[in-house]
Order: C-alpha cells, then sequence, then structure tokens
C-alpha cells in the first residue's frame, strides 16, 4: 500500500542524491529554496520504504503573474516507477496548492519524464491548479 505525507528536507536527499545527481553526498544536493518556510517536501512510501519524492517552491514562472510554485526534483526508485507513487505524489502536492490558493505549478521536466506529466493532465509550460 503507498502512501503519501510531507517530509523533511534531510529525508528526500538520499534519493536525490542517488536517482538524479549521480550519487553525489546528500549534502551536496541541497538547492536554493529548499529550507524556506514556504517550501514543502512530499514523499510516497511503499510499506515504509520512502519509493518517490518531489519537492514544491514558491517560486514564480519567469513568464507568468501570480501566485505560482514550482515542482522540483520529482523522482522513483527505479524498480518502484509505474506502481502510481509518483500519480499520489503530485496529487498530494496539487491537493495541497489548492488549499493554499496558488494559482499554477510549474515545473522543467526531463525528456523521459513528460509522458508521465502529461498522463496527469499537465499542460507543457505550467499547470493551472
Amino acid at each position: 500500500m503507498i502512501t503519501v505525507k510531507l517530509i523533511n528536507l534531510e529525508e528526500l536527499l538520499p534519493l536525490r542524491a542517488n536517482i538524479l545527481r549521480h550519487g553525489k553526498k546528500p549534502k551536496e544536493v541541497i538547492f536554493p529554496g529548499d529550507e524556506n518556510q514556504d517550501t514543502f517536501h512530499v514523499g510516497s512510501f511503499l510499506y515504509g520504504e520512502l519509493i518517490t519524492i518531489g519537492s514544491f517552491y514558491n517560486e514564480s514562472y519567469p513568464y507568468e503573474t501570480g501566485y505560482g510554485y514550482r515542482l522540483r526534483s520529482m523522482a522513483s526508485v527505479p524498480i518502484h516507477r509505474g506502481k502510481g507513487g509518483g500519480r499520489l505524489l503530485l496529487d498530494f502536492g496539487i491537493n495541497k496548492l489548492t488549499s493554499m490558493n496558488v494559482l499554477y505549478l510549474w515545473c522543467n521536466a526531463r525528456e523521459n519524464a513528460v509522458g508521465f506529466y502529461e498522463k496527469m493532465g499537465l499542460k507543457k509550460n505550467y499547470h493551472r491548479v
């Protein structure tokens, strides 16, 4: 069973380092904004094991006005891809953003991830919440 919840930065750094930054040390993959009060980090867990991570930053899209958030560093453990952890994590994040009256969500996606975001209903450039 997959569960989704808010997590702290330290919980997600090992996965971010291993999956997205080719094995760099966790302390080397802390991004600007990670520790801001309005940033939140989300994790999907399969029977208690962290399998998917994503970080949501209060950052407007450069060519858009209004209250926007950016999704960054979403990643799934390779053997757990396709099990629903990413979908549930993104749903959780969008629901939280909606409750915060955020107008849109945007991200930069790797080419191999564009299909996932399109299946989730996101459109290229940004997603209205």
